[in-house]
Parts: C-alpha cells; structure tokens; sequence
C-alpha cells in the first residue's frame, strides 16, 4: 500500500543508528596515493576504532610496511588528531621484539590525512584465533601471555612510562618468527596510551572522557581516574580469562551492547563519579540498552541522565539526554512524549547554536512524524538534517540523516531516489567503518529490492544485514531485517519459510519489547496463515496485532490488523464478530482521517453485508470503498475492492459485469513484480475468459492449475473467486 504506515517496520530506526558526536569528512577511494612523497597505499588491511590500516609499498626501497590512517570522522578533532601523534611518537621510542615498530608519521596536506608508517606483520589477531577455534588450551596461552607482559613491562619500564590502555585480543597480533611456525607476539595499537611523566599527558585525554575498550577496561578508566601499569594487568587479566574461556568476563545478557552496559552499571554502582561523569555514563548506558533491545531499563538511564543534567544546567547534556529519552520513547508506544522529547532537545541545539545537536533532534523528530503519517513532513526533517550534519561535517549523522530520506523516498514509492540515498549512505558508512549504518543501509536496500522486483537481490541483502546484526548484537536490526526477510519470501510464495522468519521476528521483538516490530510480523504473520487456510491461527495473529498496535498508538497498523481480523471471522463464519470489527474499523478510520483505512472500512463493510446475503448493502458499501480507492491510486487495495465487486456480481447473477471488473484488475498486476503476479495474471484472465463466454471449461480449469500453483489456501479471496465460479458453472 501506499501508506507510509503500511510499509515494513522502521528500517534501522531510531533504536538502530543513534548519531555520535564526532565531527567527520566523506573520504574518497584510496588504493594508489602516495602519502608523504613516500608511501603507495595497496590495499586496506584492517579497521580500529580511530584508524584504518593499509598495506603499503615505501617508494624509494619498494619495501612493504604497514600505514594506519586516521579515521575521516575524527579529523576534525584536535584532541583526536593530538593522541593519533602522541601515539606515533611514543612508540617510536619503544624498542622491543614483541612490539610493532613505529618508522614515521606526519601529514599530507593534499589528502588531508594524518598517517603513521609502521612494521608490516603478516599474521591473525588473538582475537581471530579465539574466535575461530574456541577456548585456547593453557599450553599454547602462557607463551603468548608472557611475551604480551614482557612489551607491556619494556612500555612501563620505559622513559616516558607508557601505559598501553587498550589491551585486549584485537590489539595482540601472532605471526611467525623468521618463517618458523609459532606464535610471536606483536602488541599493536598505543593510540590511547598516557605518557605518565610528560606534561602532555594532563592534555592529551579531556576531563570526563571514557577511553578504552568496555570488555577490558580497569574501573579506574571508568571513572577518568589515573592509571598505571596496574590498568594493564587488569585488561592482561581479561584476555587471559578471553582466551581460556572464548568469552570476556562480566558478560551481559547478549551480545557487545548488553556487556558494556554491565560494565557501565558495575562502576556505577561501586564507586559513583563525580556528577558530569555520571551524566555522561547514564546516556551511554541509556543507548547501550536501548541497543540490546532493553527499552524499559534504557528509559531509567535517560530520565536519570536528564535529572543530573538540569541539577547541573548543562544544556549540552540535557539535550543529549532528551534526544535518547526520545528514542526510547519512541520504542514504547509513547509517541506524543517522544515528540516533545525531540522538540526540547531541538530548541536546546538551537539555542547553543549547536548544528550537531540540532540535527540528532529533526534525525528522531523524522521518525515520531513517520509513525505519524506524516511522510512528507519526516522527509523535510531529514532533510534538514542531512544539511545541518554536512555544515557540521558529522559524517555519521550525516550517513544516518541520508538512511531517513532513503526510507522515506520508499515509503512514498520513489523507489530510485530511495536507492540513490541508500548508496549515499553506503559509502560514508564504508568510509567511517560503521557497522550499524552499514546493517541498516543493507536493510533498507532489501525493502527497495523487493519493491523493485529483485527477490533474489533482496534476500541477499537482508541475509548479509541478519549476518552483520547478529555480530554486533543488535536486536532491533536483527528484528526488522527478519521481518524484511518474511516479507519477500512470503512474495515468492515460499509460505513456510517465510512463516518461519516472521515467528522468528516475533518471539525476538517481544522478548525486546520492540513493539513496533512485532506489531508488522504479526501483521505479515497473519496474512501468511490467512493464505494458507489456518483461519484459527490467523484470527489469534491479527488480534495479536491489534493489541500491540494499540498499545504502541499505531492507529494504520491496527486499522490493517482489524481489516485481517474480520477477513479472517468472516471465513470461520462468525458474522457477527465480524460486523463488530468492521464497525471499529470504520470509527477507527474516521477518527484517524486516513483514507486508506476509510477504503478497508468500506471493503469489509461490503464483504459482511455480502455473507449476510445484503446484495444492495454490500454493492453500495463496495462501491463506495471503490471511489475511494480510485482517488488514492493504491493499486494493492483496488485489486482487493476490484475481487470483492466481481464476487458480489456473480452473488447477483451478472457473470458479464465480473467480467469486466476481472478485465479491469489486470492492468494493475505487474509481471515484471515477482512469479506470484503472474500466476495471479493468468488465473484472472482465464476468469475472464470464461465469464466473457470463451473456452469456458479450459479457462476455468486453467485458473483452477494457477491457483494452486500459487499454494492459496482454499479460504483466500483469489481462490474463493474460482470456487464461486465453478460453482456458478455447475448450476448451468
């Protein structure tokens, strides 16, 4: 339908890419500059949390060496920018085997790039070894260790007294030792380490910051306390238990999301910071759990993060807090909170003059007004987003502003400016190595795919965002890419297994509490038992999805759900249940003033007064839902109008006015859409055929052979219509 609301659940959503504060650039392809004057970048090795790295060739000795580059998002950061060059320069004064030499760093005016030449070390991370083969006997972990603390003890022992900070599996690489099997260690990474004795170092981490990796980070980083070489040992002990173990200690629930937020809330609760701090960790605690798909503990993290920032008059903070309040919000139901949310966090940005700020509360206002509806008016916000984010250069939100004018382009069926800002965003995600950008971009890609008629393309699609999402733990991308997934297979008439995604997507959205979600899989849920003849189970799945859509205030979802329930009752024969539902269907439509609910109201008004034998109620309902559909122009719910007008004229007797209603509808299938369009083509036109008085017994026996090649159950709209006129055809 052509309905926003009637389009799949929230593609990412505002639970699914919240927009960081970095300031970034787009970068452009790399492979083949020279950087310095020295140094051929080759091919991409690997990405960090500030830095990529790439194989490079030195110009002068064709010797090849390792160059990290600094991430495009961070450029524009000082502060970045400083612990990118403190990071060169003090591990270029390290001089040990199981340390990644440093030879050179600098900047290239003309890439606008800051770089770092360092020693190239084929091999694996600790991390891919663990990952790969599981739990580490002890015999083969206490060498590896024992080189790790022979690095750490020369880093400590050092001039400068350099503590590492960011130990972990990803920053230990094993290679061979002068082409010998075994595992020589090579520890990488000193970007965040703090030079203990140098005047620097009170510089080079803000007051406040958090800096570090969650699974292995000593409580002191926590709380911006000082380290030592003891914060080492502690992240040394967590690879330990890492590597023996093939999970870090602390774990949460599921998945890297609910791990930091148990981290968060340990420190939290041991030895609370100093109140700006712990403003800081509530927010991040708020988005972590709203990104493991905890929205109710989320909303306690937010509200107490806003409380802390208005005691403090910070307005930074209590914009940040309102903007993720918002979400939550947002996630439950709670529309009309989540927009004055956004709009408090707006008029705050405005106010700083904060462009980032600014632009993160249209990103969540998009979404409120999206539910709402109001497609054309989420458009502008992110639009107006998408602008304020590339005066700012805040690449990500950015990337994330393009992802909401990409749905929105979908939901009003501009399918190729939809795919244009799609790959928009695909490449800033790619740029500033995103993952959750890049699983929501897959996503998004999936519904345009199928909208186009590209299944195969679309399940592609969707089973890379699936992959993706379950690697970072992402329970509200996970969700919805399995309802995308029910979606096109349920148009390939694979029933079964699109049933099987769909449940899926249910059982894992309410277990979330991402009631928006699992409003759309019941919603699909029901369709697909509907089709397949499992009447009792289709009543329960749309009644389901009632309930949830009310409670969530999801008024286009419900109405669709009540037009899923009465079709449903009227093919059990409960008549009477079914005029109910198409009576609160029908104040449901006046009352939201959206005329694709006043069509379905019309439509199930006709087909109930059509089981009652109410041949004229039926014919003027029907007639009425038809003029309405004709003004809104949605194709899928003329055809549900055009089949329903063709049963009530061959109730009637007019087998030439079905006719001609049948010959109508053809012109809306789409050939080109997916097989099952064409197969319903040809059961239409055989109807036709044999109502218009050709071939009648081989047109009817060939609409008979499409249907069920379709695999409709006996109960759907297509195949009653056979049944009815066959039966019209038995008695003469």
């Amino acid at each position: 339908m052509n309905s926003s609301d009637d389009n799949p659940p929230p593609r990412g959503g505002a639970t699914t890419c919240p927009p960081p504060v970095a300031p970034s650039r787009p970068s452009e392809p790399l492979a083949g500059e020279v950087l310095g004057g020295s140094y051929r970048l080759l091919s991409p090795l690997g990405e960090g949390g500030m830095a990529s790295v790439w194989l490079a060739e030195h110009l002068r000795t064709g010797g090849k060496l390792a160059v990290k580059l600094i991430h495009a998002r961070l450029l524009a950061s000082p502060r970045a920018a400083q612990r990118f060059a403190l990071e060169a320069r003090h591990t270029a004064s390290l001089h040990h085997p199981n340390i990644v030499r440093v030879f050179d760093y600098g900047h290239d005016a003309d890439l606008r790039l800051l770089y770092q030449a360092m020693e190239y070390v084929p091999g694996e991370t600790l991390a891919d070894v663990v990952h790969r083969d599981g739990p580490m006997p002890w015999t083969r972990a206490v060498p590896i260790l024992e080189q790790v603390l022979a690095a750490l003890i020369a880093a400590h022992e050092s001039e400068r007294s350099l503590i590492h900070r960011d130990i972990k599996p990803a920053n230990i690489l094993l290679t061979d030792f002068e082409g010998q099997p075994g595992d020589t260690v090579k520890v990488v990474d000193f970007g965040i380490s703090r030079a203990l004795s140098g005047a620097s170092a009170a510089r080079s981490t803000r007051a406040g910051a958090v800096i570090g990796s969650p699974s292995t980070m000593a409580p002191e980083q926590w709380q911006s306390k000082p380290v030592s070489p003891a914060t080492d040992l502690y992240a040394l002990g967590c690879t330990a238990y890492a590597m023996l173990a093939a999970r870090v200690p602390f774990a949460g629930e599921r998945g890297p999301y609910s791990e930091g937020l148990a981290l968060i809330d340990r420190v939290l609760a041991v030895e609370p910071p100093e109140d700006a701090l712990r403003a800081r960790l509530l927010i991040s605690a708020g988005t972590l759990a709203r990104s493991a798909g905890q929205p109710e503990r989320a909303l306690e993290r937010f509200e107490a993060a806003l409380r802390l920032a208005r005691a403090l008059n910070q307005g930074w903070l209590q914009s940040r807090a309102l903007f993720g309040l918002g979400a939550v919000q947002r996630v439950l139901g709670q529309r009309e909170e989540a927009q004055q949310s956004y709009e408090r966090s707006l008029a705050l940005g405005r106010q700083l003059g904060d462009k980032v700020l600014e632009g993160q509360a249209l990103y969540g206002l998009g979404f409120v007004w999206r539910d709402m509806g109001q497609t054309e008016r989420a458009l502008e916000a992110f639009q107006d987003c998408q602008r304020l984010a590339h005066k700012a250069r805040h690449l990500l939100l950015e990337g994330s502003a393009l992802q909401g004018i990409g749905w929105m382009h979908g939901d009003l069926g501009r399918l190729e400016q939809a795919r244009e800002s799609y790959l928009a965003c695909q490449q800033i995600a790619r740029a500033i190595g995103h993952k959750l950008l890049e699983g929501s971009v897959l996503s998004g890609q999936g519904y345009v795919l199928k909208d186009q008629g590209r299944p195969g393309q679309a399940l592609n699609a969707f089973a890379a965002c699936l992959k993706l999402s379950r690697e970072i733990g992402h329970t509200s991308l996970e969700a919805t890419t399995l309802h995308g997934l029910g979606t096109v297979l349920a148009d390939q008439g694979l029933w079964a297994d699109a049933e099987d995604r769909y449940r899926a997507c249910v059982r894992l959205s309410h277990g979330a509490g991402l009631k928006h979600v699992e409003c759309y899989a019941l919603s699909g849920l029901g369709y697909i038992l509907m089709v397949q003849g499992r009447l009792d189970e289709a009543r329960s799945a749309y009644a389901s999805c009632v309930e949830q859509a009310q409670a969530v205030g999801h008024r286009f979802i419900e109405g669709d759900a009540l037009a899923g329930l009465l079709a449903s009752q009227l093919d059990l024969g409960r008549l009477d249940d079914a005029l109910q539902t198409a009576q609160t269907l029908q104040a449901l439509a006046e009352d939201a003033d959206i005329p694709d609910l006043k069509t379905m109201a019309q439509l199930g008004l006709g087909r109930v007064r059509l089981a009652e034998g109410q041949l004229v109620g039926a014919s003027d309902a029907l007639a009425r839902a038809a003029q309405q559909v004709r003004d809104s122009g949605n194709e899928p719910l003329m055809m549900e109008v055009g089949l329903a007008q063709a049963d009530a004229a061959l109730h009637q007797r007019d087998a030439a006015e079905a006719a001609d209603l049948l010959a109508s509808l053809l012109p809306l299938i789409d050939l080109d859409l997916h097989p099952l369009q064409a197969l319903e083509h040809d059961a239409l036109s055989a109807l036709q055929l044999h109502l218009s008085g050709g071939a009648p017994r081989a047109a009817l026996e060939r609409a008979q052979e499409a249907v069920a090649e379709l695999g409709l159950g006996p109960r759907s709209r297509l195949a009653r219509l056979v049944e009815r006129v066959r039966a019209a055809v038995a008695e003469g």
